[in-house]
């Protein structure tokens, strides 16, 4: 193996082996030249750019995109497949109620509180109260659309129909045909709204009052229940909407004018409490609503 010199009179030989670490002559100008003991190596540029990029160590803003990348990704997968479960459903109905062999249901308290029927007379009234749990949203609209049509012969389904509406993720077109259904009911709704009131959870107790305001003085038997809720429920906004349901019913509602005059009679400015301050507001309203309509 022999070694390459450059000489500074710019010329280039070779030497041996055996010239390591001693002198070389340059055969151009005869100048003698130390030659090391072993040859060094350039480092090569790939080499280099290894070595800076270990010093520099790894990006952190590189490490959060790819992080969020695999999320995004991971999120996309997730909602494709619950779409396509969804769209296999197609028209079939789940029934989470459980049915037993004799087309019964147990009853249990659903997230939404409301105490479902153990049993239905009617076997196309338990066919739909079930359909309103189904995972599809065109059966579940389907569903109340035909307990619409059915009137108050589907009163039984009422409790079914809240618990519907006491759902986290309501859809609005879904909310609007259970509206409907709960009206085309009428007063035959109300004692299946009036157990929710009682008996039903803070989302519940809500939506039940929400129902008794859209009927309107067809809900006149609601009034003491109303009353009680008004002056007693431990949520605010559960409370506020039971005084715009007795604002809805009018003159029926006359002997709800001491409780909310009692509750509406609150300074507001003077009401940290954002809840308190719509029930003083919704108290005052629903008595201008009954002694405008009864003034009529």
């Amino acid at each position: 193996m022999s070694i390459t010199l450059r000489c500074v009179c710019g010329a280039r030989f070779s030497a041996s082996d055996d010239c390591l670490g001693g002198r070389a002559t340059c055969p151009a100008c005869g100048q003698m030249l130390a030659v090391p003991s072993r040859p060094t190596r350039r480092p090569r540029r790939a080499d280099a750019r290894s070595r800076r990029r270990t010093k520099r160590g790894v990006n952190p803003l590189a490490i959060v995109g790819i992080a969020l990348g695999a999320v995004a990704v991971l999120g996309f997968v997730c909602f494709v497949a619950s779409r396509r479960e969804e769209t296999e459903g197609g028209g079939q109905t789940s029934q989470p109620y459980g049915p037993s062999s004799s087309g019964t249901r147990a009853a249990y308290r659903e997230p939404s509180g409301v105490e479902l029927p153990t049993s239905y007379a009617s076997r196309d009234v338990d066919r739909l109260a079930a359909q309103l749990g189904a995972r599809d949203l065109r059966s579940r609209i389907a569903a109340a659309q035909a307990i619409a049509a059915m009137g108050p012969g589907a009163s039984e389904a009422v409790p079914a129909l809240l618990d519907a509406m006491a759902r986290k993720s309501l859809e609005i077109e879904l909310s609007r045909v259970l509206d409907k259904a709960v009206k085309a009911i009428g007063p035959m709704a109300v004692p299946g709204l009036i157990a929710a009131l009682r008996a039903g959870s803070p989302k519940a107790r809500f939506v039940a009052a929400t129902a008794i305001a859209q009927l309107g003085p067809a809900a006149a038997g609601a009034v003491q229940p109303l009353i009680s809720v008004v002056e007693s429920d431990p949520d605010y906004s559960v409370r506020s909407n039971a005084a715009a349901a007795l604002g809805a019913i009018g003159p029926g509602a006359s002997a709800a004018l001491p409780a909310l005059r009692k509750v509406g009679g609150a300074n507001t400015k003077l009401t940290h409490d954002p809840g308190r301050a719509e029930l003083c507001v919704r108290a005052r309203v629903a008595i201008d609503q009954i002694q405008e309509k009864a003034g009529n």
